[in-house]
């Protein structure tokens, strides 16, 4: 578990205190946006929503806002934020999310524990991010 910690992104995660004080929508607007996005979260079928738009149009304050609408309704299980202020990894990712993952589900954490003990390379810069997804993210969530 230390292992998985210390490779962790945590600037990368929407509430983390690098990230404070996050932008977030001010109240009353982009109601028939996040009511559009909520609609497409809860078709369970999809499970990519791509916000595109120039620069300062507030994608990230409405992605932010989303995050803290599940998290409250309870149904955010990871995430991960760039940002021009944190320099972060793109290796760093999906461990990342696999440590959010052991946080919400607490049934998969021995899983992953086991999975990166029995790879010493798993969470290395250099291991395939097709073997880190299947075996910190897919493989644990298939148990659930």
């Amino acid at each position: 578990w230390n292992r998985l910690c210390n490779v962790a992104e945590y600037s990368g995660i929407f509430d983390s205190e690098y990230r404070q004080p996050h932008s977030r929508c001010m109240e009353n607007t982009r109601i028939a946006l996040r009511k559009s996005i909520t609609q497409v979260l809860d078709q369970r079928d999809r499970t990519n929503i791509w916000l595109n738009g120039l620069a300062g149009v507030g994608k990230t304050s409405i992605a932010f806002t989303i995050a803290e609408e599940m998290k409250a309704a309870k149904r955010l299980a990871a995430t991960f934020f760039f940002s021009h202020k944190h320099a972060q990894k793109a290796a760093v990712i999906i461990p990342t999310i696999a440590y959010q993952l052991a946080l919400a589900f607490p049934r998969i954490r021995e899983d992953i524990i086991k999975v990166i003990e029995n790879d010493d390379n798993l969470l290395s810069p250099g291991k395939s991010h097709a073997d880190q997804m299947r075996e910190l993210v897919i493989k644990p969530l298939e148990t659930l």
